[in-house]
């Protein structure tokens, strides 16, 4: 997922003691009302972002070479946002022995109803989903 595209909404504050948001450590989507939390590495930000303002975009592709072939990193940016992103890494043995393997499947946080370009190093998939 990426240290910095991470969203938890809390409707009823049983997570964050009232409603609200936990925000990854990414200060384009956070606004005034936002308390950073060291212990989280993150903001914990009260129930005024709207529900409709922030989403997270996810993409993977799909050629059949894509655990051999580089597709990274990708960028997202508009004119107030830039995100830099790696693929997620897949975990094929035991869970604190991580394979190392990276999935080729993306995510990214956005601002809703606006236009972002995409783009990466490298050749580009020639199949692929959001």
């Amino acid at each position: 997922m990426g240290l910095h595209n991470v969203i938890i909404r809390d409707l009823d504050g049983s997570l964050l003691g009232s409603p609200g948001h936990a925000i990854s450590n990414n200060t384009k989507a956070i606004n005034d009302t936002c308390e950073y939390i060291e212990d989280w590495i993150g903001y914990h930000c009260p129930n005024n972002i709207p529900q409709n303002e922030w989403s997270t975009v996810v993409w993977e592709i799909l050629d059949k070479n894509r655990e051999e072939v580089i597709f990274r990193p990708w960028s997202i940016n508009n004119t107030n946002f830039y995100n830099k992103i790696t693929p997620m890494m897949d975990n094929l043995k035991e869970i604190y022995d991580i394979s190392g393997i990276r999935i080729p499947r993306y995510q990214s946080i956005i601002r809703l109803n606006k236009t972002y370009e995409m783009g990466n190093v490298g050749r580009k998939p020639k199949t692929w989903k959001f």
